[in-house]
C-alpha cells in the first residue's frame, strides 16, 4: 500500500531512471543514489503496509534506515571525495558506526527496539562529511558560483545535510520529547517525512541540472 509518503519517495525514484539512458559524468553517483531510492521506497511502502496491519517493522527499518542507508551514504561521499585523507576519515567513522553498532544490538539496544543511539552517531558522521564537502568546494577558487548552482551533488549533500541534521537533533532527545508531549513527538515526525520527501525528489532529479546549464548556453549562442 502506498500513502502520500511512499508515494512522493516513489516518485523520486522513477524520475531518476530515464537519467541510465543519457550520458553525463555523475554516473557512479547516479548509480549510488538510485539504490538508495529503491531500497528506501521498499521500506517505506512495506512500512506502509504493516503499519496498517499493526505488524512490528522495527526489524526492517534498522537493517535500512539505521544501517544499510547510511552505508550507502558513506559510499557516496567516498565516491565524491577527492582528498586520501578525507576517504582515510570516512573509512575510520564507518568502521567505528560498524562497531557501535555491533555493540549497540548485542549489549544495548536489540533489534526489535529502534537503534536510536546508533542512528544519531551515523548521522553525525553524515553531517561532519556534508561539512567537509561544503569547505572544500567553497575553498576551490575552480568552482564559480554559476557551476555551483547546476552541480547536482552541491544540492544532494545540501538536503542531505538538512535531513540528517533535523533527524539527528530529533532522535538525540526522542525520548524527552515522548515523554514531555505526544502531540509534539507526532509533529516532529510529519517535519521528518517533509524533509525526507524533499531529500529524496531532490536525489531523483538533481542530476538534470546540468542539462538545463547546458540548453540556456546553447540559447545564448544562438542569440
Amino acid at each position: 500500500m502506498i500513502n502520500w509518503y511512499s508515494g512522493l519517495i516513489l516518485m523520486g525514484l522513477l524520475l531518476s531512471i530515464p537519467l541510465f539512458f543519457i550520458k553525463h559524468r555523475y554516473q557512479k553517483q547516479h548509480q549510488i543514489i538510485f539504490i538508495i531510492l529503491f531500497v528506501v521506497t521498499l521500506v517505506e511502502i512495506y512500512g506502509t503496509y504493516t503499519m496498517n496491519r499493526s505488524i512490528n517493522n522495527t526489524l526492517a527499518y534498522n537493517l535500512v534506515f539505521v544501517y544499510l542507508e547510511t552505508y550507502l551514504i558513506f559510499w557516496l561521499f567516498n565516491v565524491i571525495f577527492n582528498s586520501k585523507k578525507a576517504k582515510n576519515l570516512l573509512k575510520i567513522g564507518a568502521i567505528v558506526f560498524t562497531i557501535w553498532g555491533l555493540v549497540n544490538t548485542f549489549f544495548i539496544q536489540d533489534f526489535l527496539t529502534f537503534h536510536t543511539n546508533s542512528y544519531t552517531l551515523g548521522s553525525f558522521i553524515i553531517i561532519s562529511s556534508s561539512i567537509y564537502y561544503f569547505v572544500s568546494i567553497f575553498l576551490d577558487e575552480a568552482k564559480n558560483e554559476k557551476q555551483l548552482i547546476v552541480n547536482p551533488l552541491f544540492w544532494i549533500v545540501t538536503f542531505i545535510f538538512f535531513f540528517y541534521s533535523a533527524t539527528f537533533l530529533y532522535f538525540l532527545s526522542y525520548k524527552l520529547v515522548l515523554n514531555m508531549d505526544r502531540t509534539l513527538a507526532r509533529t516532529l515526525v510529519h517535519l521528518n517525512q517533509v524533509l525526507a520527501v524533499i531529500l529524496y525528489i531532490a536525489m531523483g532529479t538533481a542530476f538534470y541540472l546540468p542539462f538545463f546549464s547546458q540548453k540556456s548556453e546553447q540559447k545564448k549562442l544562438n542569440r
